[in-house]
């Protein structure tokens, strides 16, 4: 599961998830949330927080009783009001629900992935997300991090590293809003 960002819907019929939560977006965007990962563990009166939400037309942003951020949102005509960590965390369940449906067996475990730039209270906000989501988070993982270990595994299946000499490889995640590099050793089955 990666925890990027994505767009959630909440309606009735039950909430959507990214395709078919942007073909909505047009005519459910007060409740479509998305820049879920700029928000998530963040406090609302933050100064950076006023730019992001600014980002997100329609959504009407509250503070919560912790200070976090929150979404208030329209649901069976009646105002609803959802923390940030409460949103991802049904991002990741419908996530789980794709991956159920694709696999045919139900996930035991996940290494959520997240950017290198998230804080402590974020890091413990996504922890908090998988928990209430249902889903076992074994570990939280920087993106790159995650993209090196995937890489090593694929590699060392193909015996393609030298088991003594060190191969360096380099993983860019150039994203639309942050630049984040990893320089990782790989030796077989060791990264």
């Amino acid at each position: 599961l990666a925890a990027r960002d994505a767009a959630l819907s909440l309606c009735v019929p039950p909430r959507r998830a990214r395709a078919r939560s942007l073909a909505q977006a047009r005519s459910n965007y007060k409740n479509t949330i998305s820049a879920m990962k700029r928000m998530i563990g963040r406090q609302y009166d933050e100064p950076e927080m006023a730019y992001e939400m600014a980002w997100v037309p329609g959504v009407k942003f509250v503070k919560m009783g912790d200070g976090g951020v929150g979404v208030e949102v329209m649901l069976n005509d009646e105002p609803k009001q959802f923390s940030m960590t409460q949103i991802v965390s049904m991002m990741l369940v419908k996530c789980g629900e794709l991956a159920r449906q694709a696999c045919g067996v139900n996930l035991a475990d996940a290494v959520v992935s997240i950017p290198c730039w998230f804080t402590n209270a974020q890091r413990l906000a996504m922890k908090d997300a998988s928990e209430i989501a249902g889903v076992h988070c074994l570990r939280l993982m920087h993106d790159t991090t995650a993209t090196a270990v995937a890489y090593g595994i694929s590699k060392s299946a193909k015996n393609l590293f030298d088991a003594t000499t060190a191969q360096r490889t380099m993983f860019i995640d150039r994203g639309h809003s942050s630049y984040a590099v990893s320089a990782v050793d790989l030796v077989a089955r060791t990264l």
